[in-house]
């Protein structure tokens, strides 16, 4: 950041910083479940955005994806934006409904191995247990119910 400072280009520049996952850090104890060792710090991703000409630092508990970052890339530069290989709209709507996630108490590697997952399926284990987020606030325990299935 400072070298972007700099060269004089931070200012005018937007910059996104995501992880792919947060982690079972067990920092809040509202957030872990004593049934099946679930805890929502994994859905906690960390997302730092620096918006053009933006100064100072505030937090918002705004509930966010992965999936939104192209969101916030193309926010006040293109208008309506289109995935040109899909033809798909990049909007975030897709969080207007259900929000389902799976999750494993053990590892197993059939999770990540490209083998199991050729990218239009998904291996559940049978550990696998299923959640549905039942209300905007990741922190809030309640919130996460376990479900037998997604719809």
């Amino acid at each position: 950041m400072d070298y972007l400072r700099e060269i004089g280009v931070y200012d005018n520049t937007r910059i996104i910083i995501v992880s792919d996952h947060g982690n079972a850090m067990y920092l809040f104890d509202g957030l872990v479940s004593d049934d099946y060792g679930f805890t929502a710090e994994w859905y906690n991703a960390m997302l730092l955005v620096k918006d053009f000409d933006a100064t100072g630092y505030s937090t918002d508990y705004t509930f966010m994806t992965n999936a939104d970052v192209p969101v916030i890339a193309l926010e006040g530069i293109v208008d309506d934006p289109v995935n040109p290989a899909t033809g798909v709209p990049i909007n975030s709507d897709m969080k207007n409904g259900k929000i389902y996630v799976s999750y494993a108490s053990d590892y197993d590697e059939n999770l990540w191995n490209p083998e199991s997952n050729p990218g239009s399926s998904f291996y559940y284990g049978p550990d696998n247990k299923w959640y549905e987020l039942t209300g905007p606030d990741i922190f809030d325990l309640d919130n996460w119910v376990q479900i037998d299935s997604p719809e």
